[in-house]
């Protein structure tokens, strides 16, 4: 994470420092947190955005360091997605996934919001909820797009 230096409107004078994540890939859910979401390109123009729902726990109560809780936004655009353009809108679908459908999709992982869903920060793998191969997102996010 780097700091970037901002000044308010109201305060003009008085400058603070604001923190900015900066993207990363992440090799391992090490330093994956809930909310931290992705772009996932559906074709030139366009690309729908993935996030982080929750973590995953082991039989043994450790989170899993390769497998996280996906959901699709409802959402898709022309430019990257941001906080503002997926606060609050529909997950249209929620996979268990390996760690490598970032890297396979969009590669990077560019922002966090504020979880808006109604679920657990860490949850365990259940017959509930499918698991997805790498490209699953990328696929869904075009069929979404196209509807």
């Amino acid at each position: 994470m780097h700091l970037e230096l901002g000044v308010g409107p109201m305060q003009r004078s008085k400058q603070t420092f604001i923190p900015k994540m900066t993207s990363f890939s992440p090799k391992s859910t090490k330093y994956l947190q809930v909310g931290h979401f992705w772009m996932i390109p559906i074709d030139d123009r366009r690309c729908a955005c993935g996030v982080v729902l929750a973590l995953v726990k082991n039989g043994d109560g450790k989170l899993d360091s390769r497998s996280f809780l996906a959901g699709l936004v409802d959402w898709t655009g022309r430019t990257v997605p941001d906080e503002d353009s997926i606060q609050g809108r529909r997950i249209v679908v929620e996979r268990f996934t390996h760690i490598k459908t970032i890297q396979m999709s969009g590669g990077e992982v560019i922002g966090k919001v504020e979880p808006w869903w109604d679920r657990s920060s860490e949850i365990s793998k259940d017959d509930s909820i499918p698991s997805a191969g790498y490209n699953v997102l990328t696929i869904l996010a075009k069929k979404l797009a196209s509807t």
